[in-house]
C-alpha cells in the first residue's frame, strides 16, 4: 500500500507537464481557429450565393436578348414576304399603293 501512496505523490508525468504549460497557447489557437473556421465557411457560402446570382443574371439578360433576336427577325421575315406579293416574276412591283390605303394611317405615316 505503502507503494502505491508513493507513485501517487510522485511528481506529474512528462505528458501532464506538457499539456499544463502550453494550456493557453492551445486554447487560445482553438478560440482563433474556430470562429475563424466558421467566418471562412459563412464567407465561401455567401461567395457561392453571389456567383449563382450573377451567372442567372447573365442568363437572363442572355435570354432576353435572344428572344428579342428572334421577334427581330420574325418581323423582318414577316416584311420580306408581304413585299414578296407586290414584285412579279420580272421584278416588277404591282399594287404597293393598293395595300397601304388599306392600312391604318398612323401606321405608316412618318411625322
Amino acid at each position: 500500500m505503502k507503494k502505491m501512496i508513493e507513485q501517487d505523490s510522485s511528481p506529474k508525468s512528462a505528458t501532464g507537464t506538457l499539456y499544463s504549460k502550453y494550456k493557453p497557447v492551445i486554447l487560445a489557437c482553438i478560440a482563433f481557429l474556430l470562429p475563424a473556421f466558421l467566418v471562412s465557411t459563412v464567407i465561401y457560402q455567401r461567395y457561392q450565393v453571389v456567383i449563382t446570382d450573377k451567372k442567372h443574371q447573365a442568363y437572363e439578360a442572355l435570354s432576353t436578348a435572344f428572344e428579342r433576336m428572334q421577334h427581330t427577325i420574325s418581323y423582318g421575315h414577316s416584311a420580306a414576304k408581304t413585299l414578296s406579293f407586290f414584285i412579279d416574276d420580272n421584278g416588277r412591283v404591282n399594287n404597293f399603293d393598293s395595300i397601304i390605303i388599306l392600312m391604318p394611317y398612323n401606321w405608316y405615316r412618318a411625322e
